[in-house]
């Protein structure tokens, strides 16, 4: 195969993986090709560089330093070949990755003279209470249990499914002046498996405090520098910079939107880092949960708010049950609460996050689809969970905050142990007042959201829920509707429809919902198996058939949590 033919099979390759969205692939495949023909000029084609171009815009806000260079030497190889017809494009990528490199160059500056000079001093406490800001704070010790097994009192907050107001309620906790919170992006997978490993210094290590405290701001800088240049930590780095902040502000709600253009967050580093090191300087260890405690009063210092409060408020966000185990089994104290919004109200806007082409967050048809069915487990499944047995629990329902909202905040209060405050019905984030992610703009105590009839919600001209699909999901939301006060219990009308499910769960193996049928098409038609594309839809089954058979039994789901009594 001469170099020519060589060629033409590399950049179709590249054509496939840009048609699936994997623009990591995309510009490995290009770059390798690129270097091979760096002495071969007349064979580099116009077409080809483009691709790779667009590749390295896509991807270059999240890739670490060293492939951030590999990018700007990429760039600067193709403005010196002077093709004019792309020479303006790569001019531009290359003045953009630039402006990232800065932006990582100052961040990463600023941190290490923090650090150099609490490394320089031997007593790290001393060197930090020498800082006239710090000295001003007057930071106390926190209290800790001997055995690092944190006493301090914990509210553990997830939604049922999504959608169902959780961020909205966190925004009216975060000013409480008895409460600690800190921003969603870092609780969502705080206590994931592996997320510890990644911060976790070697304690034998004489300078640990340190590095504990530089991975985490690092792995963080979102927290101090709220730019579009920041990762969202520990997520898929299959997301650029942009889709990340529109994938997770309005999709998952982990962030606000524009978090620079509206002042969020904006933490003080060296506030935060100096708090740390007050309270690190004379430990030899310590465990992730008494580290997370510590993260909230270094956030709420930084912030210039109480240290010393009642209570910590965790919010996580769609975890897997590993994930809130870690938490739970890390703390003596710790409370659960779920919030919920009318189950099919919540169903509806979640699955619209994924399946409309309007609001295509992650421009892939696969995630799309997975997403959509990974939202109807996670509304109708996630809501029951051992630790409702385990831990005292309680569900609280987003219509009673906005429709009740004295009563309701009040009897929350009470069951958190700490006094009522007006503050409760200020949205914010960091000091700063909260914008709701909502492409629907939907504000405040407004009840437009809620106050809407099931099946009025449109999604667009290429993809609704048919009357069937409506019906489906009103069977396996029905123990949910009943227990929380939705609709009243009718055990002849739930028998018959399970009925119905299961005679239609028997027609065909690879769907159930008429929208799937809309989506798997869509994956057929780039290329994708329809062995792959089933097994989404198996899996789901897989999931779906247990609870149905519950359901059937004792028509409720095991361990639904009480409701808050308002």
């Amino acid at each position: 195969m001469d170099l020519l033919q060589q060629y033409q099979e590399v950049f179709k390759a590249a054509e496939n993986f840009a048609k699936q969205n994997d623009w990591f692939a995309v510009k490995n495949t290009l770059s390798d090709w690129f270097f091979a023909l760096q002495n071969n000029s007349q064979l580099i084609d116009e077409n080809a560089l483009l691709l790779l171009l667009k590749a390295i815009a896509k991807i270059s806000d999240n890739e670490g330093i060293e492939t951030l260079n590999n990018n700007i030497s990429i760039c600067e190889k193709i403005v010196d070949l002077k093709i004019k017809d792309i020479n303006e494009l790569a001019l531009q990528t290359l003045n953009d990755l630039y402006k990232t490199k800065q932006v990582n160059k100052a961040f990463d500056n600023d941190l290490k003279i923090l650090l150099n000079n609490c490394r320089n001093d031997k007593n790290f406490k001393d060197q930090a209470e020498n800082n006239t800001e710090v000295k001003r704070k007057k930071f106390p010790f926190i209290s800790r249990s001997k055995n690092e097994i944190c006493e301090r009192p914990k509210i553990l907050l997830q939604p049922i499914g999504g959608r169902s107001g959780s961020i909205f309620l966190h925004s009216l906790i975060d000013n409480h002046p008895q409460i600690s919170t800190l921003p969603l992006f870092i609780t969502h997978a705080f206590f994931a498996n592996g997320a510890w490993e990644l911060l976790k210094p070697d304690f034998n290590d004489n300078e640990w405090q340190i590095k504990l405290i530089a991975n985490f701001c690092k792995t963080y800088r979102i927290l101090f520098d709220c730019d579009d240049n920041a990762k969202i930590p520990f997520l898929s780095d299959s997301y650029t910079s942009e889709q990340n902040r529109q994938y997770l502000s309005i999709g998952l709600g982990l962030i606000p939107p524009s978090p620079r253009k509206n002042g969020y967050f904006g933490v003080n580093l060296d506030i935060f880092i100096n708090y740390l090191i007050c309270q690190l300087h004379n430990k030899k260890s310590i465990s992730r949960a008494a580290f997370f405690d510590l993260l909230h009063a270094a956030y709420q210092a930084s912030l210039n708010r109480p240290i010393n409060t009642k209570l910590d408020f965790y919010h996580i966000h769609l975890a897997n049950s590993q994930t809130i185990a870690n938490c739970v089994y890390s703390y003596k104290n710790i409370r659960l609460l779920t919030i919920i919004r009318n189950p099919m109200q919540s169903i509806e806007s979640f699955i619209k996050c994924y399946t409309s082409w309007k609001y295509d967050y992650t421009n892939n048809a696969k995630l799309n689809y997975t997403g959509s069915i990974f939202c109807i487990i996670q509304s109708l499944f996630g809501s029951f969970s051992h630790f409702n047995k385990v831990i005292p629990s309680k569900v609280i329902r987003l219509e009673d905050i906005k429709k009740n909202t004295d009563n309701t905040l009040h009897k929350l209060c009470e069951w958190f142990g700490v006094n009522y405050s007006e503050t409760l019905k200020e949205e914010t984030f960091g000091n700063n007042k909260f914008n709701a992610a909502s492409q629907q703009n939907i504000k405040g105590f407004n009840t437009e959201n809620i106050d809407r009839k099931i099946g009025s919600l449109y999604i667009d001209k290429h993809q609704n829920l048919s009357e069937r699909d409506y019906r489906i999901l009103n069977i396996l939301s029905y123990p949910l509707s009943v227990k929380y006060n939705y609709q009243k219990a009718d055990s002849d009308f739930i028998k018959s429809e399970i009925k119905y499910l299961k005679n239609e769960l028997s027609k065909n193996e690879n769907y159930l919902f008429d929208y799937e049928i809309n989506l798997q098409q869509q994956l057929k038609n780039k290329g994708i198996s329809e062995s792959e594309i089933y097994t989404i839809h198996k899996n789901f089954r897989a999931n779906l058939l247990p609870f149905l058979d519950y359901l059937e039994k004792y028509q409720t789901y095991p361990g639904l949590a009480e409701l808050l009594e308002v």
